[in-house]
């Protein structure tokens, strides 16, 4: 049986091939030093204009190509609020390729006299002084300190910021941001709801806020089939609702949504 023999690298050719590698990679910067920007294109974007992108990135037609990064280009297309790089490719050809996504309003907050509007992330998407969302839901008890466009807002209570970036996204991937006019975050332990017919939605904390949300979009559908409009629904357990009508209304007492298979039933 022969035995493999192995053989040592003598080191003068372990020195050379080490020297290659350095001599090609210096090459490679050098020359990727001297190329420049030929063109550059902007794709993602389904309502802003590609020319605007490009003109928002700071990426100009000559820059050289190994200044193009993407750290750079991003904090720069935070600009517009709407704007979220996704990725950034530079090709030896001279070509840059901006990806992007549009973020979307889902919220709006109230303060001192100014109108922000934000998305589910609590990332600035635009400030003025007129609603231009009189759709969306509005978001009070937060206490904003500060506020860039392109960035999450500065709150006095990063809890409070959290409680609300939770309750709008659940609100978006179960489909209730319609029926709500505003969300509450004032207290920790009792965040609520005010439904677009006047309906208080009780959540208690952040807790569950999956089921919670879940819950209310079930038990709202059910009790405006059943032509009930206002009052008091309480999800705050997590697995089960219970409505309560409105002080002076023609039901007594409470309706308990039973569980996750049950329906609408009088306590």
């Amino acid at each position: 049986m022969h035995m493999p023999r192995w053989r040592v690298a003598r080191p003068e050719r372990l020195l050379a091939f080490l020297l290659a590698v350095v001599v090609i990679g210096a090459g490679y910067m050098i020359v990727r030093s001297r190329m420049r920007v030929r063109a550059v294109f902007a794709t993602g974007a389904t309502t802003l204009d590609e020319q605007e992108i490009i003109r928002l990135s700071g990426i100009a037609l000559g820059d050289r190509l190994d200044s193009v990064k993407a750290e750079t280009v991003s904090e720069a297309l935070k600009q517009n609020g709407y704007l979220c790089l996704t990725d950034v490719e530079v090709r030896v050809t001279g070509n840059v390729y901006l990806r992007v996504r549009e973020r979307a309003p889902r919220a709006v907050v109230n303060h001192l006299g100014l109108v922000f509007v934000v998305d589910e992330e609590d990332v600035l998407l635009e400030k003025g002084y007129v609603n231009s969302y009189p759709d969306l839901p509005v978001v009070t008890g937060l206490i904003v300190d500060d506020f860039k466009v392109g960035q999450p807002l500065y709150c006095q209570s990063s809890e409070q910021q959290q409680a609300m970036a939770l309750m709008l996204s659940e609100l978006v991937l179960q489909r209730v941001q319609g029926s709500i006019s505003e969300l509450n975050v004032g207290h920790l332990d009792n965040l609520f709801m005010v439904s677009r017919t006047g309906m208080i939605v009780r959540l208690g904390n952040a807790d569950q806020m999956m089921n919670k949300m879940a819950w209310a979009r079930a038990s709202l559908e059910e009790l405006v089939a059943k032509g009930l409009f206002k009052g008091t629904l309480d999800v705050s357990s997590g697995d089960h609702a219970v409505y309560t009508p409105p002080t002076g209304g023609t039901q007594g007492g409470e309706t308990d949504t039973g569980s996750a298979h049950g329906g609408v039933r009088a306590a």
